[in-house]
């Protein structure tokens, strides 16, 4: 690689554009993470191999995986000039803790009993029970990230936010781009080396790509491995990639017809997965269904989700009918990104060949994304991170009845229960056999199900440096330059 040089502008193509600016705003999702991450610095990161790091936080340490204590690093200030110390952490940590402030990271945080100010460079925080995961939970969302009290008490936090991260907003377009400029006091020395960074919105996977080849852009976010495959091979062009991605169908199961997991099940069993990867996808994005990477020791090898089978899925459909006194109908809701328009079309000829009445809602991707968060949907694309996490991040979030990002309504005892089992357990063993029920329920229960498996990525132009794909989507800002 390149000797690392300092200066220049990178303008980076983004999937859609984040929710908010505050990390209790934040969605959590692919595009809030990486500009987050320009602008906050987490407590811990994951490294591109999925492993726990230290980051603002020099260590994290436990004894009973309980109560954790995590040592500070000293010197570190916010943009504004105030000190990142314990008692900012208590601050950031007890606000997504409240249920006012309708955090994303609520299903985590409300399991947190307390968290004490030992001394400036000490913060100890106590827990509902052992949580072996929590540290992976800091670094993999919202919930680590650390944003200036004097903003937040302020109230102007989202709109002007200010973190401890190597760039500090200067321009927001929302929509369009979000500008960030050079923090000259970043705590890590020599770093960052951009002047500035601009995540510009291109909701077109194809067009994001075509602009870094044409140089228009720098950089591009890209979730489809056809895509990062392309440009393998394209001349003055590269590509960097982490597991994983999940394309999937959401399905709201408690508004009628889904309501009825024999509806649901037919949703699945019509579609033709290997079809849909090899039209949408070419080929590069097959999928075993589990929202695993196959590669997790929890990956339970005995449980099979539902595959193409339209014989089995007319059948229930036709069994629900004679029931209902007439045929199933539903709307199913996506947004205009190519890729997804393909789905909509091939999904929509496949569920109506075995007996579904469908009608296509398409708008823009914000527009769908806030519906599901109000469950105002019926069916609807959309997607889950199943990088190689613990599976504590990838289901509970999704799957617990009591999760604020339970968008699917989802809700059964036994799955809650495993589920709780899995997070609090210490026993690899009896995780193990938690997860293998969550997946064995999700497989019979079909409250989401996953048509195509993608990488996370980013393709670029030869003269970007130091971006590497970390867990999650993201990637670090400040080791980031340009050079020929």
């Amino acid at each position: 690689m390149a000797e690392p040089s300092y200066g220049g502008e990178l303008v980076v193509g983004t999937i859609f554009d984040a929710f908010g600016m505050e990390p209790a705003t934040f969605v959590g999702g692919v595009t809030d993470a990486h500009i987050a991450h320009a602008i906050y610095d987490p407590l811990v990161i994951l490294s591109p191999e999925g492993e726990v790091e230290p980051y603002l936080a020099e260590s994290i340490e436990s004894e009973d995986q309980q109560t954790w204590t995590l040592t500070l690093r000293s010197g570190v200030r916010f943009h504004d000039g105030t000190p990142f110390d314990a008692p900012a952490v208590k601050v950031n940590l007890e606000r997504h803790r409240d249920p006012a402030q309708r955090s994303r990271s609520i299903a985590n945080a409300r399991h947190i009993e307390s968290v004490e100010v030992v001394d400036p460079a000490t913060v100890r925080i106590v827990l509902a029970f052992p949580w072996p995961a929590f540290p992976e939970v800091l670094a993999n969302g919202p919930l680590g990230l650390m944003a200036s009290p004097a903003a937040i008490a302020a109230g102007t936090a989202n709109d002007q936010p200010v973190g401890t991260g190597p760039f500090q907003l200067t321009e927001r377009v929302p929509g369009d781009h979000t500008t960030v400029v050079r923090n000259d006091a970043y705590w890590q020395e020599g770093k960052p080396y951009l002047d500035r960074i601009v995540f510009r919105v291109i909701v077109d996977d194809a067009v994001r790509q075509a602009s870094v080849e044409k140089g228009e852009i720098q950089a591009a976010q890209s979730i489809r491995g056809d895509t990062l495959a392309e440009a393998a091979d394209a001349p003055e062009v590269k590509s960097t990639q982490s597991p994983g991605h999940a394309n999937t169908i959401h399905i709201n199961t408690s508004a009628a017809p889904m309501d009825d997991v024999r509806v649901r099940r037919a949703l699945a069993l019509a579609l033709d997965t290997d079809a849909l990867d090899d039209v949408i996808f070419d080929g590069a994005a097959p999928t075993e269904g589990h929202f695993l990477v196959a590669s997790s020791p929890f990956f339970a090898t005995d449980v099979d989700f539902p595959r193409s089978d339209p014989d089995a899925a007319r059948a229930l459909l036709e069994e629900v009918a004679a029931e209902r006194g007439g045929p199933v109908a539903f709307t199913f809701s996506c947004y205009t990104e190519p890729s997804r328009l393909k789905l909509s079309e091939l999904a929509e000829q496949m569920w109506e060949q075995v007996g579904f009445e469908v009608e296509l809602d398409i708008s823009d991707q914000m527009s769908l994304v806030l519906d599901l968060f109000e469950k105002n949907y019926t069916a609807a694309c959309f997607s889950m991170g199943v990088e190689t996490s613990d599976p504590d991040i990838v289901y509970y979030g999704t799957f617990h009845s009591e999760s604020a990002s339970n968008y699917v309504a989802y809700s059964n005892p036994e799955m809650d229960e495993a589920l709780d089992r899995g997070r609090t357990s210490t026993d690899p063993s009896e995780r193990a056999e938690a997860y293998a029920t969550v997946q064995r329920l999700l497989a019979e229960d079909v409250p989401v199900f996953e048509y195509a498996a993608s990488p996370w990525g980013w393709v670029m132009g030869d003269d970007v440096h130091g971006l590497v794909a970390l867990p999650g989507g993201e990637f670090d800002p400040a080791g980031v330059f340009l050079a020929e």
